[in-house]
């Protein structure tokens, strides 16, 4: 008789595939053991988990809370499984990774030859854009997001939170005055990034360095005198004495240390937002991939997100 893991893993393949016979497929089982090991396991618990018709199954709201809290555990059971498979064996193949580009070109990029060297049959091809809530589309191995989507077919970790400073350059503040509190920012040039693929700005939201968790956050939608959808440009811009920019707070912090940028506002920050990292789920997931998503996690630690 098959334990509670094997029942809610076959649970998880049948809300991702969405189908009984898509789910005995993956499995290599019939779809008759499928169809009673979703039986015993909501028996077990005492409550419907999926809706049938001839047409679609359907998570119930059960059925997505169990999803919610044991995709992680799962995927973590699979990890271990698959790490003492691997052992001493060769990570190699293509693994595409779409992220949004504040991401990829200041924190991923930086890190990434010590993992490339240690990977030498690894392709990695890192897709770059601004669509931090997209719904993925299928089309990556690999996602980073701002929010999660239908975790049915998604497996996801939390690689931590971000927040962005507002900056600007010396030059700048010398020619049209240093803001004192975040209305003050409504009469500067401000530099925002375009949201893909709408073509709207991003309004910023900022609060008290020391606020409480329910602190409301003051809300500035424009002017925007600026606007890009790419972050070096939105830098160069900045440098060049454009305006003041709100950016993710590890890439502007050099530039602050350095004098190039001077922080405006230093009591305020926008609140902390989170990021995922998201891949297929079911079973067998690829070497190559577990190692990627291993190694986000470790670029996000080591950046002081975690």
């Amino acid at each position: 008789m098959p334990n509670f893991v094997e029942l809610v893993a076959t649970f998880q393949e049948v809300a991702s595939a969405r189908s009984f016979s898509t789910a005995a497929r993956r499995l290599s089982v019939s779809r008759a053991a499928v169809s009673q090991h979703v039986a015993r396991l909501e028996q077990r618990l005492g409550v419907t988990l999926l809706t049938r018709n001839t047409r679609s199954v359907n998570l119930t709201d059960e059925g997505r809370q169990l999803l919610q809290r044991t995709a992680p555990l799962l995927a973590e059971v699979a990890a271990l499984e698959a790490g003492f498979l691997r052992a001493g064996g060769e990570i190699s193949g293509r693994v595409r990774v779409e992220m949004p580009e504040f991401v990829g070109v200041r924190l991923v990029a930086p890190r990434l030859a010590p993992f490339l060297e240690a990977h030498p049959g690894l392709q990695l091809d890192l897709r770059l854009n601004e669509r931090i809530d997209d719904k993925p589309a299928g089309s990556a191995d690999i996602y980073v997001r701002g929010t999660l989507p239908d975790l049915a077919s998604l497996r996801y970790k939390p690689l931590g939170k971000f927040s962005y400073l507002l900056a600007a350059s010396p030059d700048y503040l010398a020619r049209h005055g240093t803001p004192k509190r975040p209305e003050d920012l409504r009469e500067h040039l401000l530099i925002d990034y375009v949201e893909e693929p709408s073509g709207r700005p991003y309004p910023w939201e900022l609060v008290p360095v020391r606020a409480r968790a329910q602190t409301k956050p003051v809300v500035i939608d424009g002017p925007m005198r600026l606007m890009v959808n790419n972050t070096d440009a939105a830098h160069a811009a900045a440098l060049g004495g454009c305006g003041i920019v709100g950016e993710f707070e590890p890439a502007l912090r050099p530039r602050i240390a350095s004098g190039e940028l001077v922080q405006v506002l230093p009591g305020w920050r926008s609140p902390a937002y989170p990021l995922y990292v998201l891949w297929p789920a079911g079973r067998g997931v690829p070497a190559r991939v577990d190692a990627v998503v291993r190694f986000l996690l470790e670029a996000f630690k080591s950046a002081g997100q975690l």
